[in-house]
């Protein structure tokens, strides 16, 4: 059976090209605004950034290269170890020596422990030397993972650095 075109009823308004125009616009409209309004807002809980001075931070790199080339032809070693201690403390014992298993005189050892998500928990510890290429310190860590920063400065003259993780986990 085949139907004649006055046969079909059509109730409600005609679709036109103008009607789905419209119903695109504002469909991809909503859609760029929550996008927009999302982003906005993550950007302003969470910058991106991690550090105060990052621009400065990245133009210092080519100097950071060419102390880390300097520090390589030093030959040093340069081994630091914690252990636990009284009342949730945490000893450090540094030692550092030369390629002829001698020691570097007048060294400031200094270790900066940072927290991977409080900038506040954050710490830095001067070791004491007790001669020798030997320097101690006593530090109170939470438990968790942590960087540690180690800086053996001659003077003013910056002679090591090293970056390195550790785990506080079995520390109490």
């Amino acid at each position: 059976m085949t139907l004649a075109p006055s046969d079909h009823t059509q109730d409600g308004p005609k679709l036109t090209g103008r009607g789905v125009f419209l119903i695109l616009v504002v469909f991809f409209g909503i859609v760029f605004a929550v996008n927009f309004y999302m982003a906005r807002v993550a950007y302003g809980t969470f910058s991106g950034e991690t550090t105060d001075a990052p621009y400065t931070e990245g133009v210092d790199y080519n100097r950071a290269l060419e102390a880390s080339r300097k520090q390589d032809a030093l030959g040093w070693t340069v081994n630091i170890k914690l252990e636990p201690a009284a009342d949730g403390m945490s000893h450090i014992t540094l030692t550092q020596a030369d390629r002829a298993q001698g020691h570097a005189d007048q060294l400031t050892a200094k270790v900066h422990f940072l927290h991977p998500s409080d900038r506040g928990l954050d710490q830095t510890l001067t070791l004491s030397s007790d001669g020798q290429g030997l320097y101690h310190g006593d530090v109170h860590l939470a438990r968790g993972h942590w960087g540690v920063e180690l800086s053996l400065l001659q003077g003013s003259n910056l002679m090591f650095r090293s970056e390195n993780q550790i785990d506080i986990a079995g520390v109490k």
